[in-house]
């Protein structure tokens, strides 16, 4: 009773100095003075973004040289959509890159305009003699190897996806979006602080890493060190569930990726400024192995670094991958172009592509060619996760090639499994010898199911990376044939997994625990699985290859070469396809018979 009678008065004396000041002149002069300043400054910002950053940011860039040309990164693509036809013809591909415009409606104007691009990174009307030369060569070359000839002229109702030429174009958003944002990602660092985290900057890249291996039980051994890559997104933040359930036993490192953070920063780094930046983070902190993991637009940094640090590479992990199939015009098409029509649509548009840092990024700073991934370049165990109703990501392609590449790379190690049986059965023949089967002969009766990947034959059933049900789970039974020296064949099945998550969107593993852990789980035990030295060293033999591809790059140079002779162009005056190219990677490609 006392306590309440001595605290009603100053509860009361509170409440009468409340009223007087919120009826008083001064506070309401006050509010409006704040209130006016930041209307204001929101009319400053407005202008500031429009008229003096967005004249600057519309300014075409020229990307630097490189290990990789466009032409052999175009080829690439145009041979993986003939070894799909049955699931993406060849029409789908080049109609999508006209934003589906009918192929009828397609001149050889509009398909120039497209190549100029593709090749150069230029408008048409900018291009060389050389290159208009080269330009042509590609044009006739579609034309042989797909039977499409375009009537000649210029369609100005058909327009092609010219992502480094086309405009900025943006949604404003106020500076309490940003302001808000801030905050967030401040509460963010406070939580990866608070999980062992700190923080570090190299070559103005800053990363977040953790030593302390937590929740490693006796006599377990430590897992790989692993180096995260996030996605377009408002930076770690949308990650901390992820970050916790992958970082048990391991220490690992965290990349911040500003230019894609919707944090107003225009100065992109390059993917090889973030290769360099990882190599030296590895060395600082003692990493001479470790796993790399990127989400979405991190798979394409995440695959930059396991394809240029391969030797240190021990696992790619690529979650809801825009770097697989690059080339394709979906992932271009779905994030800049398509109107929403879905909630995560809207979001995903108006919440990430409309925002102008990302804009910038993808407009000003990306290159397709530079991020683009095929499986057959990937020398380390990889892990694919795929979203079935992907609003990004052309996921169903994608599993089909998966799938493809798994059942046509099975072929070829069992091939080259019976070449090698036969020469070491004729040696033994030849001396005489009574070991002339290898002691693994019955591994060559299994075959590779396409539809269950799996791996069966009459005397075992081995269990390959399954499918996952309806329900959006993850289902995992890793490859586990007993590996022999030689016998590389089991290990290619391991080596690249898959999950596909039916029926979820874009990122939602993000949110998912349950399958957050299953995916941990799956990673471990990929990895343990290649920690042998036997199955290191089958899967280097395994990465051997790629003739069948360099004599198809032969033919096409050989038939565009040619056409060349048809319209009497002098073989010195198509040097190649990346002489004096803005958007040129490395050496020109010459295009010689």
């Amino acid at each position: 009773m006392e306590c309440h009678s001595i605290s009603s008065p100053l509860l009361e004396n509170a409440r009468s100095i409340a009223g007087i000041l919120l009826s008083s002149h001064i506070f309401k002069v006050v509010a409006g003075l704040l209130l006016s300043g930041w209307l204001l400054c929101e009319i400053a910002f407005y202008f500031y973004l429009r008229y003096i950053v967005l004249p600057e940011l519309n300014r075409l860039t020229t990307p630097v040289e490189g290990t990789h040309t466009p032409w052999d990164e175009f080829h690439k693509i145009i041979d993986v959509v003939s070894q799909l036809k049955e699931s993406y013809a060849f029409e789908r591909f080049f109609s999508g890159w006209f934003l589906g415009a009918p192929i009828k409606d397609i001149r050889r104007g509009n398909v120039r305009e497209m190549l100029a691009w593709a090749l150069y990174s230029k408008a048409q009307s900018t291009l060389t003699v050389r290159q208009k030369a080269c330009v042509e060569d590609v044009l006739y070359w579609l034309k042989m190897r797909f039977q499409i000839d375009c009537p000649e002229g210029y369609n100005p109702q058909v327009r092609p996806m010219l992502l480094t030429l086309d405009k900025i174009t943006y949604m404003h958003r106020p500076l309490v979006f940003y302001a808000s944002l801030t905050i967030i990602q401040v509460l963010g660092h406070s939580v990866l602080t608070l999980l062992g985290f700190r923080r570090h900057e190299v070559n103005g890249i800053a990363y977040w890493y953790r030593s302390r291996v937590r929740d490693v039980r006796p006599g377990e051994e430590a897992s790989l060190p692993m180096v995260f890559f996030h996605g377009i997104s408002p930076g770690l933040n949308l990650y901390l569930l992820v970050i916790h359930t992958l970082s048990r036993g391991r220490k690992m490192v965290l990349m911040e990726v500003p230019h894609i953070a919707m944090c107003l920063n225009f100065k992109a780094k390059r993917l090889g400024d973030m290769v360099k930046t990882v190599e030296i983070i590895a060395k600082r902190h003692r990493m001479p192995y470790f796993s790399v993991v990127g989400h979405s637009f991190g798979s394409l940094c995440a695959a930059w670094v396991s394809k240029h640090l391969k030797h240190n590479v021990r696992q790619l992990v690529l979650l809801d991958p825009v770097s697989l199939l690059l080339g394709l015009p979906d992932v271009c098409y779905n994030f800049l172009h398509k109107k929403p029509k879905t909630v995560m649509e809207h979001l995903l548009h108006y919440g990430g592509s409309m925002e102008i840092t990302i804009h910038h990024t993808l407009r000003r700073q990306f290159w397709w060619y530079e991020g683009q991934l095929f499986l057959d370049e990937i020398k380390c165990p990889v892990y694919v996760g795929l979203s079935g109703n992907d609003e990004i990501v052309p996921s169903a392609i994608l599993k089909l090639y998966i799938e493809d590449h798994l059942a046509k790379t099975h072929a070829e190690e069992h091939h080259r499994h019976l070449v090698r049986a036969r020469r070491s059965s004729s040696r033994g023949v030849g001396n005489g010898s009574s070991h002339s089967q290898p002691h693994n002969q019955d591994s060559t009766c299994k075959t590779f199911d396409k539809e269950t990947a799996s791996v069966s034959s009459d005397k075992e059933q081995v269990a390959g990376p399954e499918l996952v049900s309806g329900s959006g789970g993850l289902s995992t039974a890793p490859c586990r044939l007993n590996h022999t020296p030689g016998d590389e064949r089991g290990c290619i099945l391991q080596r690249i997994q898959y999950v596909y998550w039916e029926g979820w969107s874009h990122g939602e593993i993000l949110f998912r625990f349950p399958q957050l852990k299953a995916l941990d789980v799956a990673l471990r035990e990929q990895e343990k699985l290649f920690r042998s030295p036997d199955v290191s060293a089958a899967i280097d033999m395994s990465r051997k290859g790629g003739a069948h591809r360099q004599s198809s790059l032969d033919h096409s140079r050989a038939v565009m070469s040619s056409h060349r002779d048809t319209r009497n162009l002098s073989t010195s005056a198509v040097v190649g396809v990346n002489e004096n190219v803005g958007a040129g990677l490395g050496s020109s490609v010459k295009f010689k018979s």
